[in-house]
């Protein structure tokens, strides 16, 4: 076999390069690039973007975060937080409980593969004001929830009573009273369990039972019953206790309010709807340039009802007001007892009329399912400033006679309007 002859090839040799051999300026340049990888990779990342992994907690159970003015979150969590000074308050319920500054270092090396980590803690727990807050949204979610009978996979019940109980370190003793007042709109087992839960949780005994939610009590009818009249509403004082206006506000009645009170005029519909006394169905059907003297205002909210009896009240020196539940019962036992089918009244009576039909009537009643006909009970929620469904009773046109009575009621959102609700008012000196 013949040996194949390679071709000559001239060898290569690498250039010095600043004075220094290949060697020594190759090792130079791979050193350099190895270092730029380490400088790029391990430290550039944290020199760019110093900051560390902050874990937040506190005394006060659930505290809003606030840092820098922005808020963080709710205690525990943990966010990562930039390097240097920054504010932190803690708050509960909108009310500031603690303020400090927390001083974040700066980590450069391989922050992005090993984050640094830094603990806040707030001892502080909860205020007086706090405290108030906290209950007043605990007594309203619990009577909206009230309102839904069974939950699924899809609409589930939160730890309403649970998480109270979580809160209120320090004030478990000042709590019992507003528990026990939230386990009268005990509606689920749901609820039940849940307020158990928190029983258990704060060592103290609790009625958790259902009660039953309609319990009719009686009432007989009052001894006297004599015309009256107010700004030119007639009316009747019941039992020498109070008076009530004979028929329900009509349209040209609540257009001189309006008149006065501009904020309640059609015209300032959406800042209505904004601040959440009523919905975009306030007034509707109601011509306010020629207002009915003869149909009662539908389509008004509970809080413009009760703005107009704050109204009339500044106008006469009375103390007008929406009735109780009770007051509305006792009432209706004097009155005219005829179904209205219509809504103008065609009754001539000398007595007061429209009570049964017509329109739903509002009252100042919250819907407590456990103690309905307790206006001690209703008074000692509303002093709380919590928020609850009001009573609405008497039924409409609509509705059959047959299923209306003095204790029949209805429950109604603050805020909502219909064409089957209005009011009549009450007066005392």
């Amino acid at each position: 076999m013949k040996k194949k002859v390679l071709p000559k090839v001239e060898p290569v040799h690498l250039k010095d390069h600043f004075g220094m051999k290949p060697g020594k300026w190759l090792t130079i340049l791979y050193a350099s690039v190895f270092l730029l990888l380490v400088f790029l990779i391990c430290f550039l990342p944290g020199i760019i973007n110093g900051s560390k992994r902050v874990s937040f907690t506190s005394a006060a159970y659930n505290a809003a975060v606030y840092i820098d003015g922005s808020y963080a979150g709710g205690t525990p969590f943990t966010k990562t937080v930039s390097s240097g000074s920054h504010e932190v308050v803690y708050s509960v319920n909108g009310y500031e409980i603690d303020r400090f500054t927390i001083k974040v270092s700066h980590p450069v090396f391989l922050t992005w593969l090993v984050p640094r980590k830094q603990t806040v803690e707030s001892s502080a727990t909860l205020t007086g004001e706090a405290f108030n807050a906290l209950t007043k949204e605990f007594l309203t979610d619990v009577a909206s929830y009230s309102a839904v009978l069974s939950y699924d996979s899809v609409y589930n019940y939160p730890p309403l009573f649970e998480n109270y109980a979580n809160s209120i370190k320090g004030y478990e003793k000042s709590a019992k009273e507003y528990l026990d007042l939230a386990c009268l709109f005990i509606t689920t087992e749901e609820m039940k369990a849940d307020a158990e839960k928190a029983s258990a949780i704060l060592n103290i005994s609790l009625d958790t039972a259902m009660k039953t939610p309609l319990s009719e009590g009686d009432t007989t009818v009052p001894s006297s019953i004599k015309a009256t009249e107010l700004y030119g509403i007639s009316g009747y004082t019941v039992g020498n206790e109070f008076s009530i206006s004979r028929n329900e506000i009509t349209e040209i009645q609540y257009v001189d309010f309006i008149k006065e009170v501009p904020y309640w005029s059609k015209e300032n519909l959406q800042t209505l709807i904004e601040d959440k006394v009523a919905d975009s169905y306030y007034l509707a059907d109601v011509n306010t340039d020629s207002p009915s003297e003869t149909r009662p205002v539908r389509n008004i909210s509970y809080y413009a009802a009760a703005a107009f009896c704050s109204w009339l009240s500044s106008k006469t020196g009375k103390n007008v007001a929406l009735p109780t539940e009770n007051q509305w019962i006792e009432a209706a036992s004097g009155a005219e007892q005829s179904y209205q089918r219509t809504l103008v009244s065609a009754s001539t009576s000398d007595t007061i009329v429209s009570m049964f039909g017509g329109v739903w009537e509002f009252t100042s009643s919250p819907y407590i399912p456990g103690a309905r006909f307790s206006d001690e009970v209703a008074q000692q929620f509303l002093s709380t400033g919590a928020e609850a469904d009001v009573v609405v009773k008497g039924g409409s046109f609509v509705n059959s006679s047959s299923e209306i009575s003095l204790w029949t009621a209805g429950a109604w959102e603050c805020s909502s309007c219909s064409d089957y609700l209005g009011f009549r008012i009450i007066w005392t000196n």
